[in-house]
Order: C-alpha cells, then sequence, then structure tokens
C-alpha cells in the first residue's frame, strides 16, 4: 500500500485497486472508495463512492472501516483495514482519548497517523502513542513540533512523499514514527 500525506491533517492511503481518503484537503488522483471527515456533519465537494462523518461500522469496496467519535464529540476516528493492516487516523485530536475509546477501538491496530497542532502537540501524542503501541506512527499537521517528535519518539522524516508500506515490513519490535513529507 501507498500512504501520502496531503498536507495539513489531510492523508490518502492506496492499494492497487483502492483509495482512502481522510480529511481532503485537495481532490485526488483517481477514484476514491471512502473520504472520511473528521469534523462531524462536514462536506466536502470531493466524489467517492461513499463520504462518511459520523461514528459507525461500514464496508465500501471491501474495506472495512469504522468511525469513533473521540471524547470531546467534535471529532471522530476513523479505522480501516487494507491489504491486511489496521490503520487508523485520528483526525482533529484536542486531548488523548479515554479508556472507553481504547476499548472500542480494539487492540488490532498496526498503523496510527495522528495531526499535532497548538491542541494536540508532541507531549500528547507521546501519551497516545504509549498507550496504544502500534507498529507505526505517521506524524502530520504543524512543523512546529516536528522537532520535539523527533527527540521523545526518535521519528523520522519520510525520504519520500509517498511511502510504499506492506504488514510484513511493519516492525514487530519497536514502534516507528515517520513525519510524511508534504
Amino acid at each position: 500500500m501507498k500512504i501520502q500525506s496531503e498536507g495539513a491533517g489531510s492523508l490518502l492511503i492506496s492499494t492497487k485497486t483502492n483509495q482512502v481518503l481522510f480529511n481532503p484537503s485537495q481532490k485526488p488522483k483517481g477514484e476514491t472508495d471512502i473520504i472520511g471527515l473528521s469534523e462531524p456533519m462536514s462536506k466536502t465537494d470531493i466524489e467517492s463512492k461513499k463520504v462518511f462523518n459520523v461514528p459507525g461500522e461500514f464496508e465500501v469496496s471491501g474495506i472495512l472501516a469504522q468511525g469513533f467519535y473521540t471524547d470531546d464529540r467534535n471529532n471522530v476516528a476513523f479505522k480501516v483495514v487494507m491489504d491486511e493492516t489496521a490503520i487508523v487516523h485520528f483526525g482533529n485530536l484536542k486531548e488523548v482519548p479515554d479508556a472507553a475509546f481504547f476499548e472500542k477501538l480494539g487492540e488490532n491496530v498496526d498503523i496510527i497517523a495522528l495531526t499535532l497542532n497548538t491542541d494536540f502537540d508532541d507531549k500528547k501524542a507521546k501519551t497516545l502513542v504509549d498507550k496504544l503501541d502500534p507498529r507505526m506512527v505517521l506524524i502530520l499537521g504543524d512543523e512546529t513540533y516536528f522537532a520535539a517528535v523527533k527527540d521523545k519518539m526518535s521519528a523520522k522524516t519520510a525520504e519520500e512523499e509517498e511511502m510504499s508500506i506492506t504488514k510484513s515490513g511493519l516492525s514487530d519490535d519497536k514502534t516507528d514514527v515517520i513525519i510524511l513529507k508534504v
């Protein structure tokens, strides 16, 4: 699968047959199967087979997806399974979600995407990563926090704008933290 930052908190995930876009900032190339909007009830003019902006379970084009309110009910986090890899885009968090959120999310999480900003900084990101212990963390958002993430979590900057990831290529021993290029 290929993963690419589309700017700010926008993330595009592509496989040979599917595309999922979270919080779009621009129209992607090709047809999109799912668009996940973290702001509840928000809209986009980008066409997709399905646009989700509320919690729930759904399947589109063979992609299993779930949406969950984080604790403030002003943000929806999405978990999708593509190429047998579970990916969670946390949207626009303000706080680390509570224990009830993590129970709903489940333990099967390979990759998480976190958008850093003034409300959700490097310290909160580290707390969330420590609670969830994913195999990989993708960092998006405000570059002001990237140096601190490199320091606190030994993050590396992606070498290319588009990363290729396979489930077998994910570490079982440690959490890799990658800052995505825009």
